[in-house]
């Protein structure tokens, strides 16, 4: 299988200098960290697994940052709502997403009901529609001045970890899945 990640983190300070809110001291400051990676199967497999929350999309979150994902609303696609337990650096954060489908079947977005960050998947066929280009994507709104410096630096370095082993994860469940037959033959919401 073939699974190559390219990661387009925004976090160079000319990077962040055009990402960021250029609102007055004191505002919220935006960011975005973002990681491209070709997963060795169909796009339409790729986009399943990610879109169903109940099934699928636990199974490929690091365990080791994701405590819990459950499913509050929904379960599979738009109208899914999430809660999330994460342990990042010890730091323990609950919070509840909510899913949407701008273009179903290629972007999903989980956006935090508090407005501090959205995550958006794209699935996209990587030459052939035997393998996808998938790419995540993080707006977050962090603190302003030296505090939200500091919080950029360590989040955009946490997200890429978390989503280069979300990447492996997803690579070898995909794999396993069609190893043993268990591939969906087409997104039954689309």
């Amino acid at each position: 299988m073939h699974n190559q990640l390219l990661d387009r983190s925004t976090t160079t300070p000319a990077a962040q200098a055009r990402h960021s809110s250029r609102g007055p001291e004191g505002e919220s400051r935006q960011f975005r960290v973002s990681v491209s990676g070709r997963i060795g199967a169909p796009p339409v497999q790729v986009y399943a697994v990610i879109a169903d929350y109940k099934e699928h999309h636990p199974r490929i979150v690091p365990p080791e940052y994701f405590r819990r994902l459950d499913v509050l609303e929904g379960g599979v696609g738009a109208g899914t709502r999430t809660q999330i337990e994460m342990r990042v650096l010890g730091v323990t954060r609950v919070f509840e997403q909510v899913v949407t489908e701008p273009q179903p079947g290629r972007v999903l977005m989980e956006t935090n009901q508090d407005g501090s960050a959205v995550t958006t998947f794209t699935v996209q066929p990587a030459g052939t529609y035997a393998a996808t280009q998938l790419t995540i994507t993080t707006d977050i709104t962090t603190r302003p001045g030296f505090a939200g410096f500091v919080e950029r630096l360590f989040t955009s370095a946490m997200l890429r970890r978390i989503y280069q082993k979300e990447f492996a994860r997803l690579a070898e469940y995909v794999d396993h899945r069609a190893h043993f037959g268990l591939v969906e033959e087409s997104l039954p919401w689309l």
